[in-house]
């Protein structure tokens, strides 16, 4: 199919010709004069960049429904930012300005991907081509007990801490009460709730990550070395990677597979325009 039949392209060519109009065909805002002129379409246009969605009749709508307040505050709020733009263009402020200049890159973007594609969308294809994306990693549930390096004055005395202390709570029935009055204060947290290995990773070390996922379950294990010191950890659960079920996700599936549809025929388009080009290096 011709990347001109695509509706995307369509409105895209719709938005240059209603730019072309406005800039070039005597906008009603006049922007080379002193005269500033405001109407119905005037307003719904500037609400509707301002609200970054361009539907007009649902905006004609809503200006039918402000009240004179809220008519009055958009007027001020337009005339403002007229008032500003036509002085920045007076000053040439628009010319060799990087910031204009990606402001304008990002505008013709945004035309291309603002409408909803209207070819075939599958979902399901897209779920079993992508199922990656939707993996709910390993995550685990423990208590740990530390003992500082800083704290007890070397490794091998925060080592030798937990080694004792481990003992004894092997030794003696489960008193999580007990547990909890001992080692040291930790940086982070003393309980940890169904969290992936890159969450333990980052306040713990990946060394420490690896080792406590290795762990059993419902018994205290020690000393694992992290990049603080030595712990103790008694992990409650485990539970293992999965990748979320379509039924679970159908609506997010959807809309990514839209996402996905709609930048592809952007990229393309933009390949398409590249070709209109020659372009020419000469470092």
């Amino acid at each position: 199919m011709s990347i001109l039949k695509e509706p995307l392209v369509h409105f895209f060519l719709l938005g240059l010709l209603l730019f072309a109009v406005f800039e070039f065909k005597g906008a009603p805002t006049e922007i080379g004069s002193k005269v500033i002129r405001i109407d119905r379409d005037v307003l719904i246009n500037h609400m509707q960049y301002r609200s970054k969605s361009f539907d007009q009749e649902k905006f004609s709508l809503m200006l039918d429904q402000l009240s004179p307040l809220q008519t009055e505050k958009l007027l001020e709020e337009f005339i403002r930012e007229e008032v500003l733009f036509r002085e920045a263009k007076s000053l040439n402020l628009d010319k060799k300005d990087y910031i204009i200049r990606q402001r304008l890159v990002q505008k013709v973007e945004y035309l291309l991907r603002a409408s909803e594609i209207r070819r075939a969308v599958h979902p399901e294809e897209f779920y079993s081509l992508n199922k990656d994306r939707y993996l709910i990693p390993r995550k685990i549930t423990f208590t740990h007990i530390f003992f500082g390096k800083q704290e007890r004055g070397s490794w091998s005395k925060a080592e030798r801490s937990a080694e004792k202390l481990l003992t004894e709570l092997l030794s003696e029935p489960l008193d999580k009460g007990k547990e909890i009055n001992n080692g040291d204060r930790f940086v982070f947290h003393k309980n940890y709730v169904e969290k992936s290995s890159e969450h333990i990773s980052s306040h713990f070390g990946k060394q420490f990550s690896d080792a406590l996922f290795e762990s059993g379950i419902e018994i205290w294990e020690g000393p694992i070395k992290s990049a603080y010191g030595q712990h103790l950890v008694y992990v409650s659960n485990i539970s293992e990677e999965r990748i979320k079920n379509l039924e679970e996700i159908y609506e997010q599936v959807e809309w990514d597979a839209k996402q996905a549809a709609i930048t592809e025929l952007t990229e393309t388009f933009i390949v398409d325009l590249k070709k209109k080009y020659k372009v020419v290096v000469d470092l």
